[in-house]
């Protein structure tokens, strides 16, 4: 059978100073590990709502580009019905403005549904459709060309712009509710970090203090103590609470200090009784 060992003994202080420390520093490892943690999840939402953002721009870039070509070509057509004439008749490539909606629509994040695409594409065609009469409509001599831009020509023009708008705005819309969340996103990517941060900065302060109050001063007094001993011949009466290895310690150097002390007072006493005999003799 084992024996007991007292509760005080040197495994037991040295474990508890050091689970003291252990803890202290756990802690710390713990909730900077957290704050990294939900950061880096945010921080990967917010490359998600980047990306996004960066899709949506370019689809407005791209829907807007797109516009600006149906404009210049209905701005053409306009020219040549005013100036009558058939010799540059404008061109506009259907192909390439329908590649660009349906890219649009393509992407998820846009939320253009392939139904709106189409209706777009439908819009076109009836507006192509009737644009491709310009060069019969000047021509003939029976037709005023004019009101037949205001009349037939341009209410198709209207509608397929005035979706086009829609569209846009439905683009600008989704921009924003990205940029929203990509500023939320942020918001919480960085903020658990920061208290992170502020709260290990605390524990450092407060593990600081603690072992400055602890050890670091107890240690200071303990060697004036020993140094008044050991120059004086005082006493060396300095204590303190504590059930840790630092206390131990200091208990071990008051009893050998104690001891030390009634050892050379013994000595003093016996070569005073000793130099006493010598002159009796």
């Amino acid at each position: 059978m084992s024996p007991i060992r007292p509760a005080n003994s040197e495994t037991d202080t040295i474990r508890s100073m050091r689970s003291r420390l252990i803890i202290s520093l756990v802690s710390i490892a713990i909730i900077l590990g957290l704050g990294a943690v939900i950061s880096l999840v945010e921080y990967r939402r917010v490359a998600g709502k980047l990306e996004d953002i960066a899709g949506n721009t370019k689809a407005i870039n791209d829907l807007r580009a797109s516009i600006t070509n149906l404009e210049n070509y209905n701005l053409n057509i306009l020219s040549c019905v005013g100036e009558e004439s058939t010799e540059h008749l404008p061109v506009f490539d259907r192909d390439a403005f329908a590649s660009s909606i349906y890219a649009i629509a393509k992407d998820p994040a846009n939320r253009m549904s392939s139904q709106a695409a189409d209706s777009v594409i439908y819009l076109l065609d009836a507006y192509l459709a009737l644009a491709s009469e310009l060069e019969s409509v000047i021509v003939a001599d029976f037709v005023d060309s004019r009101m037949w831009y205001f009349e037939t020509l341009k209410p198709s023009h209207d509608r397929l712009l005035y979706y086009l708008a829609g569209q846009s705005a439905e683009l600008t819309i989704v921009l924003n509710d990205a940029s929203s969340a990509f500023d939320n996103g942020l918001y919480r990517a960085i903020v658990p970090e920061i208290i992170a941060v502020a709260v290990t900065v605390l524990l450092f302060l407060v593990l600081g203090f603690f072992m400055i109050r602890t050890y670091i001063n107890p240690l200071y007094r303990m060697l004036d103590a020993l140094n008044a001993y050991r120059s004086n011949d005082k006493k060396y009466n300095y204590r303190f609470d504590g059930d840790d290895q630092l206390a131990a310690l200091n208990d071990g150097i008051s009893e050998i200090a104690e001891e030390n002390r009634q050892l050379r007072s013994r000595i003093r006493t016996l070569r005073r009784d000793s130099y006493g005999d010598k002159n009796e003799e």
